[in-house]
């Protein structure tokens, strides 16, 4: 039997579960395990075959033991290869393996087919597990039970690589494979990824020496090393490195010319007796005590010993001392490589020959097998023997009982003759009955047939019937061919005569086409000279736009100019409303002067001031309304222009110029319409302040006419003084009077 290891694997506890290479023996069990995967990915029993037969030592089987029978509950299939993936050959097995060597890779095509004994990588083209023990860690035990048996079985490989779908990634990359990308390989509709494992299988020297001294699936082994080591290196610490620095002050000590202490360890000493000495301090402490010791000791060969010294003070005999040191150490340690070397060699010839050994059991195996089965062969052999020679024995004493019986038996025989007689009559008998129920039967299978023949000839006959209905029928679809035959030939022969139209139609469209042609080409020309002109048209139209839009640009200005002219008129309105206010005012103390005057008959002259031009105001309003009209006159010309601009031909670049155009068209339409609003507010005001002024003058009219003029000698009639200019309280006195025609006309010409 191959070697076993056992394994821990929690979901298998209680089981006695254990790993160890698989062999041709285990066939039928591998092919059971495969039974896990899907059909189309199953590895076959060929290929099972000639796997477990050329790499057993790379196939590892997972067991369970109970009642002293073992189940294979899963397995890693692999062989050799020196492709750092998987290859489409390696998965595929060459047909006559039996009876080439392992030993010689099988090419076809430039590529390895199967196992390469020259590979040095590890190609794992199975890792099942039954359906029961899925998902319950049994494989990720596998996986690392497979790495550990690579490792420490001494198999040489650089890497382990295999081939698996993106849902199993992690569970690989928790064992510790890497992910290289999409596989090439097409093996059963293709989707598979590389995973590759290299730095584990590379350091199998170090994981042997940890499997060897922490063997986890010993847990109190394990706890006791651990808890040894912990204390060896607390030791180790605590100890032997305070005894080096001891050995190493009094080697400095022997060694060195000075026959003293150092000042440093003065220092320390006195440091000591202080007790201000930390855990560096200490070790410098025993480096001191070390050197104190080195000097005793130097005195000590000097003073007693009375050896003597080399020219340079040293003592001759610690170079011996040194050397036969040096010396036994070199010894010793050569003493322990070859130790080493001694268990390390044989240990790895067996790794090597440990695959051989693992076929030699599975042979050994087979063959205790093949002998148990033989022995057991032997034992029924021998049973059969032993029963033939009782049955001999019993016949051999079965003579006299045929003696005593032969008697009887002649009776018998007469007996049995006469009855055969009686049974010869009988069957006789029978046969004669049998003959005549033959006979009837044939007769009843003769009239049989001759009813399902009249049967049949009757079913012909109306089948006949039907045939000449249907040939009836034919004959009458046979005329009406006839007649869509001639039908077909007229059409036909119209069909000539649309044929010869048609072409003469074709012929006078092929002329129409050629005279269109040359129509075209003419039209081509025309419209060239017709480009040409509107081109033309369209750089003086450019022109015209330009001038439009720089006139448009100069619009602004002027608006800005008229908003100022407009706050100036309003401005002056305000005043002139104002001081219009302050005439009213004055206008009613004079009114109530007046009534005075009229009521006393006074004598007094209220003098009338000769009133301005009134053509004045109608003249500004004239000069005004010339001003819109002519500005009205432009605004005209500007969209008459832009329209005719719009109305031309336009080009992608003329589209920005039109969108300025159109912004200072609808400025233009704004201004007007805010220019038109105050025209109507400043003609009411202007009405209301002329229809003011005309009463006025009708009422001093008046009022001039119903009043005598008395004049007293030669004095002048009294006036109201007229303050300066600006602060006028009196209607229509001195500068009031101009001042109202100069507003109303200054009114008008701003606009």
């Amino acid at each position: 039997m191959a070697s076993t290891n056992p394994l821990q694997c929690p979901a298998l506890t209680g089981l006695n579960a254990f790993t160890r290479p698989l062999t041709a023996a285990d066939l039928r069990s591998c092919v059971t395990v495969e039974s896990s995967f899907v059909e189309h990915e199953r590895c076959s029993e060929e290929k099972f075959s000639y796997r477990l037969n050329q790499t057993p030592e790379l196939c590892l089987g997972l067991f369970i033991k109970t009642n002293d029978t073992e189940q294979l509950i899963a397995h890693v299939i692999a062989i050799r290869s020196l492709s750092t993936t998987i290859a489409e050959g390696s998965i595929e097995m060459p047909s006559d393996w039996q009876s080439r060597s392992p030993k010689d890779p099988v090419i076809v095509d430039g590529e390895v087919i199967g196992n390469d004994p020259r590979g040095t990588n590890i190609a794992v083209h199975s890792v099942a597990v039954l359906p029961e023990y899925q998902g319950t860690g049994v494989g990720k035990c596998l996986v690392k039970a497979y790495v550990e048996y690579i490792r420490n079985a001494g198999i040489e490989a650089d890497q382990i690589m295999l081939i698996c779908h993106d849902y199993l990634i992690r569970f690989y990359e928790r064992a510790g494979f890497v992910n290289r990308g999409l596989s090439p390989s097409r093996f059963a509709g293709g989707g598979w990824f590389d995973m590759v494992l290299e730095d584990g299988v590379k350091s199998r020297f170090v994981c042997a020496v940890v499997n060897w001294y922490f063997p986890f699936n010993r847990p109190l082994a394990t706890v006791c090393r651990l808890s040894l080591s912990f204390c060896g290196t607390t030791t180790v610490y605590g100890l032997l490195l305070p005894a080096a620095w001891h050995v190493f002050g009094l080697v400095m000590a022997v060694s060195l010319p000075e026959e003293g202490l150092s000042y440093h360890c003065f220092d320390v000493f006195g440091r000591l007796e202080q007790g201000r000495l930390n855990r560096r301090d200490w070790l410098e402490v025993v480096f001191c005590f070390g050197q104190e010791t080195g000097l005793e000791l130097r005195a000590i060969i000097r003073d007693d010993w009375q050896l003597p010294r080399l020219i340079e003070g040293e003592i001759h005999h610690l170079s011996v001392l040194a050397f036969v040191t040096t010396s036994v150490l070199c010894a010793i340690l050569a003493a322990l490589s070859w130790y080493t070397l001694a268990k390390a060699v044989p240990s790895r010839h067996a790794a090597k020959l440990q695959p051989a050994a693992s076929r030699c059991e599975g042979v050994i195996a087979k063959q205790k097998g093949l002998l148990i089965a033989n022995t057991e062969e032997l034992r029924v052999v021998k049973q059969r023997m032993e029963d033939g020679c009782v049955l001999v024995k019993k016949l051999s004493a079965r003579p006299a009982l045929i003696e005593e019986t032969r008697p009887r038996e002649t009776t018998v025989i007469l007996e049995l003759r006469q009855e055969l007689a009686v049974k010869e009559g009988q069957l006789i008998i029978a046969q004669g009955k049998l003959k005549h129920v033959k006979d009837d039967t044939t007769a009843k299978e003769r009239s049989l047939c001759e009813r399902e023949l009249t049967a049949q000839c009757q079913a012909f006959q109306a089948e006949h019937n039907r045939l000449q209905l249907q040939f009836r029928d034919s004959s009458v679809a046979i005329q009406e061919r006839d007649a869509a035959l001639g039908r077909v030939i007229l059409l036909e022969t119209e069909l000539v005569t649309t044929q010869s139209s048609a072409e003469s139609v074709v012929w006078q469209a092929q002329e129409s086409l050629a005279h269109a042609y040359k129509v075209d080409v003419a039209l081509r020309q025309s419209m060239s000279d017709l480009q040409h002109t509107c081109d033309l048209t369209l750089a003086q139209e450019c022109a015209t736009a330009d001038q439009a839009q720089k006139r448009a640009s100069n619009l602004p200005a002027e608006v800005n100019d008229l908003q100022g002219k407009i706050g100036m008129a309003m401005r002056d309105a305000l005043r002139s409303h104002e001081q219009a206010a302050a005439a009213e005012r004055t206008i009613q103390i004079l009114e109530h002067r007046l009534s005075r005057w009229e009521a006393s008959h006074s004598s007094q002259e209220i003098p009338k001031r000769p009133p301005r031009d009134a053509g004045s105001i109608s003249t500004a309003l004239a000069q005004s309304q010339v001003t819109a009209s002519q500005q009205e006159t432009e605004i005209n010309d500007l969209r008459r222009q832009l329209g005719e601009a719009k109305q031309g031909f336009m080009w992608p670049s003329e589209q920005v110029a039109q969108e300025g155009v159109q912004t200072l068209r609808e400025a233009l339409s704004n201004e007007k319409r805010a220019r038109t609003e105050d025209n109507i507010r400043w003609g009411k005001k202007t009405r209301e302040l002329e229809d003011e002024c005309q009463k006025l003058r009708i009422s001093l009219s008046n009022a001039a006419a119903s009043t005598p003029v008395r004049r007293q000698g030669n004095k002048r009639p009294p006036t109201i003084p007229c303050p300066p200019t600006g602060t006028c309280e009196h209607p229509f006195g001195g500068c009031c009077a101009e001042f109202l025609d100069r507003g109303a006309l200054l009114i008008l010409c701003a606009w």
